[in-house]
């Protein structure tokens, strides 16, 4: 009879099934939030600004290590000339109160010691950090900066943006208001130019009215010349109301539609007025008492009633 090697459903026999029961305890025993959660320590300006120490201090360190050791190629002191072995002496002089200057700072001997390795072997420290946390929170520190630069930039170019589009706005609001004075002028002059349907009805009315006292008036007249044996010099009511000469141009000083209107009755009357005194004027040079009566019209016959004898 052979024996029951399984394990259980889901699980694997051997080495695999050690590694996932490590896996199911990490996930249950560990919560999420814990596991894969963001880093909620606050180390604070004050962890940042000694970081930052720290770096500048293993940078100095590296990079002159990094000028003595291309200084030396390979080569002996004794082997020196003269400049290089003076320059040599004020590398390594410096090379020292670097060091001294990091112990003071708190940076830990064995960055020192690392950050001096590192550098003999010509390698500075842009080229390749010493101490790889303090140089990556380094370059990214410098990525912030320049973010926050950026950012700055798009700020300022943001606001004078909308300093423009506020301009831009208000010359818009602006002309829009011309427009519409020029539009309301606009409307007010063809009020003015295009005579409205009851105005025209109301000229059209005076002028027939016109027309009636004219023709009655001139009856008048007529009457009046004839009993007191004058003749009609004067012009006839159509040439007084729409005077124009033969060529059928308007006479100039005929009132037209675009002239301002005037009191139609009035001027019908001064020349109503006018045309009585021509007459009444007229009577006299027609006959005198001395030279008889007056002539006889050869074409209708007419003339002066005989006057009765008593």
């Amino acid at each position: 009879m052979s024996k029951n090697t399984s394990q259980g459903p889901g699980f694997a026999a051997g080495p695999d099934r050690e590694q996932q029961l490590r896996d199911l305890y990490k996930a249950a025993g560990i919560p999420y939030g814990v596991r894969l959660g963001p880093i909620e320590h606050d180390y604070g300006p004050a962890q940042a600004r000694l970081d930052s120490i720290h770096a500048s201090c293993l940078r100095e360190i590296q990079n002159l290590s990094a000028l003595r050791a291309r200084l030396m190629k390979d080569r002996s002191y004794l082997e020196l000339s003269e400049l290089e072995r003076s320059r040599m002496d004020l590398t390594f002089n410096a090379l020292n109160g670097a060091r001294l200057a990091a112990e003071y700072e708190g940076v830990p001997p064995a960055d020192i010691d690392t950050a001096e390795e590192t550098g003999k072997t010509g390698t500075p420290w842009v080229h390749g950090p010493s101490h790889q946390h303090l140089g990556r929170i380094e370059q990214l520190s410098d990525d912030l900066e320049q973010a926050h630069d950026l950012i700055d930039a798009y700020e300022r170019s943001f606001t004078v943006g909308q300093e423009l589009i506020a301009a831009q706005r208000q010359t818009i609001g602006a002309q829009r208001e011309k427009i519409a004075a020029l539009e309301r002028a606009n409307a007010e002059l063809s009020q003015r130019l295009s005579p409205t349907p009851g105005k025209i009805a109301e000229l059209e009315e005076r002028l027939d009215h016109a027309r009636r006292e004219v023709t009655q008036l001139w009856d008048k007249i007529e009457d009046y010349q004839w009993e007191r044996g004058t003749y009609r010099t004067g012009p006839t009511p159509d040439e007084m109301i729409a005077p124009a000469d033969r060529s059928g141009e308007p006479d100039p000083g005929m009132k037209t539609e675009t002239d301002p209107p005037s009191d139609t009755t009035t001027e019908i009357g001064e020349a109503i007025t006018s045309a009585i005194e021509e007459a009444l004027s007229g009577q006299a040079d027609a006959w005198s008492s001395e030279d008889g009566p007056p002539p006889t019209d050869p074409a209708t016959g007419s003339g002066p009633e005989p006057e009765a004898t008593p």
